[in-house]
């Protein structure tokens, strides 16, 4: 059958007569009789056209959900499962036999009854006549060649004993040929004519044949499920299977077809394990269709889908690249459609991902490390120093070594003077002001460490992690004794998803006595290793109390995780971030509602310094954002920015911030607009910026606009997981299955799960 047709069943009957064949007839209304001979005649075999289930591979669907433990959750469109027909035959016992019958005819002629013979006889003939008609139409059906199919079958009508078998043949004809008046008059015609079989053992699998047709799985799959006749036990699986999937029970059809054990059905239970989220299971039954030279296209495009929410990229890349060299045309099959992930806006699944993420995901970890570290001073002795040197080298008339010491002293003054003046900006959370002065002094002071250390945690805490590693790096350099840059080196690193340089840091374990404790926390953070005894000591930083809370939550000691949040929450009551992290440690144990009520209660107040939505930090903004769209109140921040958006045109922090909560209200085509301001008219084009960019295009619908910005944010950081996922998914669905395998590539089998990402697989209206 053609692919694009419905599963349909065709009752196909053999015509060929041999002695080893049973004859399914029923002659003179004689009581039906089973028998077994090896010289028995089979005549009539029920072909149940197999079933192949084009599923929506998608996040909540395949290729489209997200997420894995929540299985049945896909909304899964059942006409789309039961297509793609294949056939496949299935014996029936016989009611009486040919032997049996030709027996009794011979019988009679012999004893002298020749004209009750002769019927006999004559009525075998005629059977075998419409019996050869009737399956010279199931031969054409199955070459697709309907129309010849309908004549066949119209004349093998006029057999009595054939006239269910020809009805329902006829109906399937055609649907095929997409007439529904004449579908539906068969199908009826076939209803009335199947009561007929009441007294054969298949009287059950025929009705549920009706009821399935006619669009009723429940009662199709009650009266399967009553007949026990162990003939048919395959086509009442393959039967029950289709019925529970009309009725969306996948698990059910899911156990019907791995009764089977049919290589046919190998990429059936593929994609339904998929729609279930197995998307393991899922891989191990399309690469036994692939093994099997089953379904073999369809089964390599769905096993990339698989691999790719599995995290195996690598796996995934090479997939691709096999269908792009060797079945080019199967890049056709799955049309996938990228889109934004919709847990972002499901305030459930938003706040389990939350509470799961916020100090066991790197990129949350090491951000709130940066922005609650410490920016540093210029160290007053050095120019003291110098200037002493100075007045002493006058005193003893050696005015050139006087000049030097004095000159130096006077160009640290300068440099210290321009630092004081980021840190008055970075007190307001001018982070991107900040950043702008320490880039300009830098090239005037190149070799100055605090100011290279400054510059790169301003970077960082503007998600800028592969400029802060280069500054941090630069920093240590110059300076051994400034351990946090060699840290924050090591987690910029792995943010960018490259190496550090571990001996570095094993070095600053073994020696350095002085900060002994602050570093053993650090480097615990570093290798994700929570075991070490925490202190509640006196005169704690707050940047020892965020490296506390992260350990604590490594280690699921909540009682540290309360006791350290407190402090930090009564050392800086007003400030956004402590607040959130406030907030999440005393909803440990509450549900959506009480979690966002404590969201309402400290987060949406005036009294909280929301300076760094105006001008500040990511972290601050996102995390921010992300909670009020959890407690359902996203609009106090989009309410919040856009007053103060007119006398503050031109300030990225705010416009990062506004044009990110678009994203969360779903105003994706005002934050494009945002975006694309920053980007050609401020030059924002970290790969951060570019990331979100392309994320209000794909909700926008500005598909090749994402293309362009996630190859632009590749080229500044080619080592962004997230830029590549987009890119490589953007690519499949514009079916360059080369280009998305050498992004994939790229991420490799790291298990990788992006943030904002997903794809589904596009509807049959838009392809």
């Amino acid at each position: 059958m053609a692919e694009n047709e419905e599963l349909d069943e065709v009752i196909l009957i053999d015509d060929e007569i041999d002695e080893e064949e049973e004859l399914l007839l029923d002659s003179d209304k004689e009581e039906h009789k089973e028998k077994k001979s090896s010289n028995t005649t089979k005549y009539v075999i029920i072909s149940i056209i197999s079933l192949l289930i084009l599923l929506a591979l998608i996040g909540t669907y395949f290729l489209l959900n997200q997420d894995k433990e929540e299985i049945g959750s896909t909304e899964t469109n059942s006409s789309k499962i039961l297509s793609n027909i294949k056939k496949h035959k299935s014996f029936a016992k016989p009611m009486t036999n040919l032997e049996s019958l030709t027996k009794k005819a011979n019988n009679l002629y012999n004893s002298g009854k020749k004209e009750e013979a002769l019927k006999i006889y004559k009525k075998i003939s005629t059977f075998h006549k419409y019996l050869s008609i009737f399956n010279l139409g199931v031969s054409s059906l199955q070459k697709n060649d309907f129309n010849k199919s309908i004549g066949y079958f119209e004349e093998s009508l006029k057999f009595e004993e054939l006239s269910f078998e020809s009805s329902l043949n006829l109906s399937i004809c055609y649907k095929s040929l997409n007439n529904p008046e004449k579908y539906k008059h068969y199908l009826n015609q076939a209803d009335k004519l199947v009561i007929n079989k009441y007294n054969s053992p298949l009287f059950d699998y025929y009705y549920a044949l009706i009821y399935y047709y006619k669009n009723k799985p429940l009662e199709s799959m009650i009266l399967l499920n009553k007949y026990k006749a162990a003939y048919f036990s395959y086509d009442k699986n393959l039967l029950l299977a289709k019925d529970y999937i009309l009725l969306k029970d996948y698990p059910k059809a899911l156990s019907h077809l791995l009764k089977l054990k049919d290589s046919d059905y190998y990429f059936t239970i593929g994609t339904l394990y998929s729609n279930f989220g197995k998307y393991d299971l899922a891989q191990n039954y399309f690469i036994k269709a692939i093994n099997s030279k089953k379904d073999v296209e369809k089964s390599l495009v769905a096993l990339s889908l698989a691999q790719n929410k599995l995290g195996m990229f690598a796996d995934c890349s090479s997939t691709l690249k096999t269908i792009s060299k060797k079945h080019p045309k199967a890049t056709k099959l799955f049309p996938i459609t990228v889109k934004i992930k919709e847990s972002l806006y499901d305030p459930v699944k938003a706040q389990k991902e939350f509470k799961n993420s916020i100090f066991s995901d790197k990129f949350n970890k090491y951000t709130l490390l940066f922005y609650f570290a410490p920016y540093k001073l210029f160290n007053p002795e050095q120019t003291n120093s110098l200037l002493k040197r100075g007045v002493k080298e006058i005193y003893i008339d050696n005015i050139n070594s006087a000049d030097n010491y004095l000159k130096k002293a006077s160009n640290i003054s300068e440099i210290n003077t321009k630092i004081v003046q980021g840190l008055k900006l970075l007190q307001s959370h001018k982070v991107y002001e900040a950043n702008k002065l320490f880039k300009n002094l830098i090239k005037i002071y190149p070799n100055h460490s605090i100011l290279h250390y400054n510059l790169a945690l301003s970077y960082a805490n503007i998600n800028d992690f592969q400029n802060a590693k280069k500054h941090f790096e630069k920093s240590y350099l110059l300076d051994k004794t400034n351990y946090l840059s060699a840290f924050f080196s090591a987690f910029s690193s792995i943010l960018t998803n490259k190496k550090f340089d571990d001996k570095t840091i094993l070095n600053i374990v073994k020696n350095n006595k002085k900060h002994t404790k602050q570093i053993i926390l650090l480097n615990k953070i570093l290798q994700d290793d929570p075991t070490i005894h925490l202190r509640d000591e006196k005169n704690l930083t707050s940047f020892d109390l965020i490296l506390n809370i992260i350990l604590s939550n490594l280690s699921n000691n909540y009682t540290n995780y309360k006791l350290f949040t407190k402090k930090l929450h009564i050392m800086m009551p007003k400030d956004l971030v402590t607040n959130i992290l406030y907030v999440d440690m005393i909803s440990q144990t509450k549900d959506i509602k009480g979690y966002a009520k404590n969201v309402q209660n400290y987060l949406a107040i005036k009294s909280l310094n929301k300076k760094p939505l105006l001008y500040g930090e990511t972290i601050a903004r996102e995390l921010y954002i992300k909670v009020l769209n959890i407690a359902g109140i996203t609009r106090f921040a989009k309410e919040l920015l856009e007053n103060e958006l007119p006398t503050n045109q031109n300030q990225i922090a705010l416009l990062q911030s506004l044009a990110y909560t678009y994203i969360y209200t779903k105003d994706y085509e005002k934050a494009y607009k945002i975006y694309n301001n920053l980007i050609d008219n401020l030059k924002v084009d970290d790969p951060h910026t570019l990331l979100l960019a392309s994320v209000s295009s794909i909700g926008a619908n500005h598909h090749a606009n994402a293309i362009a910005l996630q190859e632009l944010a590749n080229i500044n950081d080619r080592t962004l997981f997230e830029s590549r996922f987009a890119l490589g998914i953007l690519y499949q669905e514009a079916k360059n299955f080369e280009g998305a395998s050498i992004q994939f590539l790229k991420i490799g089998n790291s298990g990788f799960k992006p943030k904002y990402f997903d794809f589904d697989l596009r509807n049959k209206a838009q392809k």
